[in-house]
């Protein structure tokens, strides 16, 4: 077996063993050999693939190359990509481990004999390689010699063939990480070498003596000492001097695209113009990574450098990056006030020339100090001898005025290069350009052009590159790629250490695209105020639209308070509207914040006058809907209550009713079932108590069951709630008398009651006499009512109602179908006869036709010819005469119409087409000023229609029509409530192929 480069990239970025993001791992290769390759061969993507998949020799002309390189060049090009690696790639805590196992592999690999001398083949400066039971018996490593020999070996030796055995090997052997463990030996990294040297750290805090040349050792991602943008000297006109010392390379160009602002900034440095630099913009825009770059060229021009990572306030972040001792045995460990004057203190007085660079200067929500309020940052940008290099997603900070807004990388009419930087992060997706580059153009529309989101949308679709369109499918609609794809980026957003810690989402290592999106886009950095609009725009529909009316007047919002998000790009602005980010919103939704903690936000900003109220208080007084608002501003405003009374759980049971009220009348079905059951539940979870408003339970109860009957789906659950309702109005009753309100709210759930058992019919006698009762009983009772008031038009109507569900019941009944038999407890109801049965069918006609009238004169009376009462009569009696005429006689039973000659039979077949025409009609122009509210009215009216015609043996091809059109409907409905119409749809199917 061999060591190979791709091994060994594997040990070097996880621990000894596992698996590793095949584009990250191209990367580390490039970049650890970029100096030995040409660099013809990194940019053929086969070649990097085979070295890394370890299946193919690496290329002789690039193994002389690295041979006959000058010694001296070669060894400081060695060393530091050594250093490099120490810094970027190999894990601090993993170093003694990962040596270790180099080593086992060295010890169990037969190719490499005593005699073979493992990296450099003689003396070169003060390194040398290995001999191989050298480096078997030694206690003691100096890591950046180590990695100098180890590189140089396995590139110049060239067979990585075995490499995948060798891999196969370590995942597989019993005793290696016992064997690991018992190597004792102690690892010198390059950081413990440069104690040695006269500039001791321990030396420097004294005013009078120099501070080391590397401040921090925090580790910079994403960057190197050879990654450096290029840009032309003539196409920016730069002085001469300063372009000759910028180096070419174009796998970085390929990574930033910032040649522009790094050219300028670097020019500002570097000619004295300016000392202080602030970059800002939204998060992954590629603040970082530029300030890197420009940190890695610049450094070596300071006395000494540093990077400090911002954690809430300077002095803290200062104290905590800059490891010094501060030579002072009084200092209290804690002291935090002590160190800061002592840093402070040298940094002022010493003269030589530093570089800092202070990452991520942003708001944490769980410090209460801004850092518009860091006293000691702002007095920094006034220090002597400093440049201080400021990365933010804040617009601006006191003391730092030369600022640079870092956009994204492109935009919708200016993509070319965000494609090029997504092949760049998925080049498996760029085999497949001819057929991808229309989804990948949609995927940098979808990252908002934003470079860090490119980044991870990119390597997220490394088990989809061949078909790119399904990934984009899945990340839009669920996010489930996001959530199960491990990926590795060189930008580490945990650095913010909230409360929250502990969280999954922090938990480094095992990184996912929608772990890192979510921290890229943490809510948590806004400040309380733009925390509440993120959330109030994140609980809005996807990709919900909001005109700058409704920002003010609904949400509640101040159009100044969101234009810093705006500018950032976590909501986006067009025309006269707003929306926010699908990832945005997709990453608050991964925050796992909860309503209550945003309502609490909500209460103060009202209090404190930073937001308005006033649609939860126009919701709880009942004044925000109005009779007299459109079709469409009626269905957004139910849109806007229901999102930001977060689904109602800020508001009470009755304020849950009156919305449930709105959404039925304005045909929101689902809406309306929600807000009902969401009021039945809290009423039946308090119904033991005393004080409960019985009448607004029965409300809830019943109108939920009425709204579950609109599908027959939802039939049975129909009918258990709609007996409950009934059992609460019989209680209300016996507790309060037959007053006309108690006795219309009876009369109503047996109304309905008796609707579902009629439409849910089969052979049980007992069910079919159970709905005459209920229906019969509701027909006396608003008999009654009517009687008792003949001037309101509303019992009429609901009179109507019940005639009208009478009436289907019998025409519904199969009497050919029924097993009659007697209840044999006396003392319960009596079960209907046949007879009984026959005679109420004959009596259909004159029900139904008296409901007609009834509902004619009151449409009349109101002036509205478009009545859904009318039309739902006509459809009624076109039903009875379609199943009186489609009725077979049996042995004991004749049919209704079965001695009607052809002429008779076809007026009827005329009046009941007739009846169907006319109720089509109706609901095609209420669909004309209410679209898709009257859908299922008019798909069940037509599929009457297609069934009549099939009567008509000459009429099949127009009844086939006629079923298509309702299909088409009914289809169109379960789009939008999937399973809901499957029945009604299954049975069309059924007639349409008899």
């Amino acid at each position: 077996m061999y060591l190979c480069i791709g091994v060994l990239l594997t040990l070097m970025s996880q621990k000894y063993y596992g698996k590793r993001n095949y584009a990250y791992r191209k990367t580390v290769c490039a970049k650890t050999f970029q100096e030995f390759v040409a660099k013809r061969d990194f940019e053929d993507r086969g070649t990097v693939s085979h070295l890394l998949n370890c299946d193919c020799v690496v290329l002789k002309e690039a193994r002389e190359e690295c041979l006959d390189t000058n010694e001296d060049i070669l060894i400081d090009k060695l060393e530091k990509t050594s250093i490099e690696l120490q810094k970027s790639i190999l894990d601090k805590n993993q170093i003694q481990d990962f040596v270790s196992s180099v080593i086992y592999i060295i010890e169990h690999d037969r190719s490499i004999s005593s005699d073979i001398t493992i990296g450099l083949t003689q003396t070169v400066n003060m390194y040398s390689g290995y001999k191989r039971e050298e480096l078997l018996t030694t206690d003691c490593i100096d890591l950046t010699e180590f990695l100098i020999n180890i590189l140089f070996y396995v590139f110049t030796t060239g067979d990585n063939r075995l490499g995948k055995e060798t891999i196969t090997f370590l995942n597989t052997s019993v005793n290696l990480k016992s064997e690991i463990a018992q190597r004792h030996i102690k690892v010198i990294p390059y950081e413990m070498r440069s104690l040695d040297k006269s500039d001791k750290l321990n030396d420097c805090i004294c005013p009078n003596t120099i501070f080391p040349h590397k401040l921090t050792d925090y580790t910079v991602v994403g960057a190197s000492t050879n990654t450096i943008l290029y840009r032309e000297a003539e196409n920016y006109k730069l002085p001469k001097e300063l372009t000759n010392s910028m180096i070419i390379h174009s796998t970085s160009q390929k990574v930033l695209f910032r040649e522009k602002e790094f050219n300028n900034i670097t020019y500002d440095l570097r000619s004295n113009q300016v000392s202080n630099i602030f970059l800002h913009g939204m998060g992954g825009c590629g603040k970082t990574s530029l300030a890197s770059m420009i940190y890695f060229h610049l450094k070596d021009q300071y006395d000494c450098y540093g990077w400090i990572n911002y954690s809430g306030n300077i002095k803290q972040s200062m104290i905590s990056d800059i490891s010094i001792n501060y030579s002072d045995e009084t200092m209290i460990e804690n002291d935090a006030t002590k160190k800061w004057e002592t840093l402070k203190k040298a940094f002022k007085n010493s003269s030589q020339s530093k570089l800092l660079v202070i990452d991520n200067v942003d708001n944490i929500d769980s410090i209460n100090q801004h850092p518009r309020q860091d006293k000691e940052l702002i007095r920094m940008s006034s220090w002597n001898n400093i440049t201080i290099i400021i990365t933010s997603r804040l617009p601006e900070l006191p003391g730092y005025e030369t600022s640079y807004e870092i956009e994204n990388l492109g935009n919708a009419t200016d993509d070319k290069k965000c494609i090029e930087l997504f092949y760049h992060y998925s080049p498996e997706s760029e085999k497949y350009r001819s057929s991808n580059e229309e989804t990948v153009r949609t995927l940098c529309a979808l990252a908002g052009y934003n470079t860090m989101v490119i980044e991870l949308l990119a390597k997220g679709c490394y088990h989809s590159s061949h078909d790119l369109n399904k990934y984009y499918q899945r990340i839009k609609n669920n996010f489930s790629y996001a959530d199960d794809t491990l990926v590795e980026t060189n930008h580490d957003y945990t650095i913010l250490k909230t409360d929250k810690s502990d969280d999954e989402y922090y938990d480094i290592g095992n990184e996912t695209v929608a772990s890192q999106l979510y921290k890229l886009f943490n809510i948590k950095t806004r400040s309380p105020l733009q925390q509440l609009i993120l959330w109030d725009f994140h609980c809005l529909r996807e990709n919900e639209r909001v005109f700058t009316q409704e920002v003010t007047d609904w949400m509640g919002f101040n159009l100044k308070d969101i234009t810093p998000l705006v500018r950032e790009g976590w909501i986006k602005q067009t025309n006269d509207y707003f929306f926010i980010h699908p990832l945005v919103n997709q990453a608050i939704s991964c925050s796992k914040e909860t309503n209550s903690t945003y309502w609490d936000i909500k209460q103060e900003m009202i209090r404190e006058g930073k937001c308005l109220g006033g649609i939860i208080s126009s919701i709880t007084d009942n004044s925000f809907f109005n009779e007299s608002d459109s079709f469409e501003t009626s269905l957004r405003k139910l849109v806007f209550v229901d999102c930001l009374s977060y689904k109602g759980d800020i508001l009470s049971a009755n304020d849950w009713i009156n919305i449930a009220d709105f959404a039925r009348k304005r045909g929101n079905i689902n809406l309306g079932k929600y807000y009902y059951k969401k009021a039945h539940d809290y009423f039946s979870s308090v119904s033991s108590k005393n004080d409960i408003d019985m009448k607004q339970y029965w409300k809830c109860t019943y109108y939920y069951g009425y709204m579950l009957s609109y599908t027959k789906s939802g039939y049975k659950d129909a009918e258990l709630t709609l007996k409950e309702s009934l059992e609460l109005a019989e209680q209300i009753i016996e507790e309060e008398g037959n007053t006309d309100s108690n006795i219309l709210m009876l009369a109503t759930s047996l109304d309905h009651l008796g609707y579902i058992l009629s439409n849910s019919l089969n052979n049980d006698i007992l069910r079919i006499t159970l709905a005459d009762i209920y229906l019969n009983e509701a027909v006396n009772y608003r008999e009654i009512l009517c009687s008792a008031h003949p001037e309101h038009y509303r019992l009429l109507h609901d009179y109507a109602w019940s005639l009208d569900n009478l009436g289907a019941f019998y025409t519904n009944i199969d009497v050919s179908k029924v097993i009659f038999s007697k209840n044999t407890n006396p003392n319960d109801i009596t079960y209907l006869t046949m007879d009984e049965i026959l005679e109420n069918k004959r009596q259909t006609e004159k029900l139904l036709k008296t409901a007609l009238d009834i509902r004619i004169s009151l449409a009349n009376a109101r002036g509205n010819i478009d009545s859904t009462e009318v039309a739902w009569t006509y459809f009624n009696l076109a039903e009875l005469i379609y199943t009186n005429l489609n009725e077979k006689p049996t042995s004991n039973i004749m049919g209704i119409n079965h001695y009607l000659d052809t002429a008779m039979r076809q007026s009827k077949i005329q009046n009941a087409e007739m009846y169907i025409n006319n109720a089509i009609v109706i609901y095609q122009r209420l669909d004309q000023r209410f679209p898709g509210q009257h859908m299922s009215s008019e798909a069940r009216t037509t599929a009457l229609y297609g069934k009549l015609l099939m009567l008509c043996p000459e009429r099949h091809a127009e009844a086939l029509e006629q079923f298509d059109k309702a299909l088409t409907l009914y289809i169109t409905l379960d789009n939008d409530n999937p399973g809901m119409y499957k029945q009604e749809i299954h049975t069309l199917h059924i007639l349409y192929h008899l």
